[in-house]
């Protein structure tokens, strides 16, 4: 006789919560390995622990399904390539410089701006403010 699950569970739906499960757990572990190291005043290795920490985090966003958690799992990812989840400062400093150096490319792209066309002041405007940020 075949195994009957809960009515809107299959088994992939089981094994899913099953690994997600398994994430969360890992998460706890490093989280707590990073409070312990953090109270021992180790900061570069409870650093480690804190971005994976924030991995599992991610993969359980990835695994729950819903627009809403993959947005949080797209972001968070963006979030661990742009800087590390703030631990990789010299990622900061790549990227700032990577964006001010494409936007140049652009501009240059344009003949910079040699009319007060809107289509130009518009694109003034934005890679202003995106540099900026």
């Amino acid at each position: 006789m075949p195994a009957r699950y809960p009515r809107g569970q299959g088994r992939n739906a089981i094994k899913r919560q099953e690994v997600k499960n398994s994430f969360r757990a890992a998460e706890n572990s490093y989280r707590r390995l990073r409070d312990t190291l953090t109270n021992e005043d180790d900061y570069e290795k409870a650093g480690e622990f804190y971005i994976n920490e924030m991995r599992m985090k991610r993969k359980q966003f990835a695994l729950s399904g819903g627009l809403t958690n993959r947005a949080k799992s797209i972001f968070n990812r963006f979030y661990e390539l742009s800087c590390g989840y703030g631990e990789r400062p010299k990622r900061v400093v790549f990227n700032a410089l990577l964006i001010i150096l494409l936007f140049s490319f652009f501009f240059c792209l344009m003949d910079g701006i040699r009319k007060k066309g809107t289509a130009q002041a518009t694109f003034l405007i934005l890679t202003t403010s995106i540099s900026l940020l």
